[in-house]
């Protein structure tokens, strides 16, 4: 099956069991962001869809990317935040998690481990 890039937000709202309307409504107030199209109609970035159902604790739709063999860099100031994230994702994938409290961290882990996934919390 091919990796989406960009998800439907009817797609989204599946991937939550919520509905579109409350996708709708995490878009409009910056919790979900989203890009227009020139027709209207709205597209999301698939890494954000996958790290919104990380917090959450939701699995990981096989379409939005198989992460088992993947390495993922968390970024995030708020560690405890982060290390809940790894865990879950480490358990709902079992792929490589590597967390970076700071910048400089961050760019550590960039320079030498070259992860998959950037997740910035």
């Amino acid at each position: 099956m091919k990796k989406k890039s960009w998800i439907q937000p009817s797609a989204a709202a599946q991937y939550f069991c919520v509905g579109l309307s409350t996708i709708r409504e995490w878009i409009a107030s910056g919790q979900l962001r989203a890009a227009k199209l020139p027709t209207g109609h709205l597209r999301i970035l698939a890494r954000d869809v996958v790290k919104a159902l990380l917090r959450q604790g939701k699995p990981i739709p096989q379409e939005l990317g198989d992460l088992s063999a993947k390495h993922v860099l968390i970024v995030d100031t708020d560690c405890e935040s982060a290390e809940a994230m790894a865990t879950m994702l480490l358990t709902a994938s079992g792929c490589k998690v590597s967390v970076a409290g700071t910048a400089a961290d961050a760019k550590g882990f960039l320079n030498g481990l070259h992860p998959d996934l950037v997740l910035f919390g």
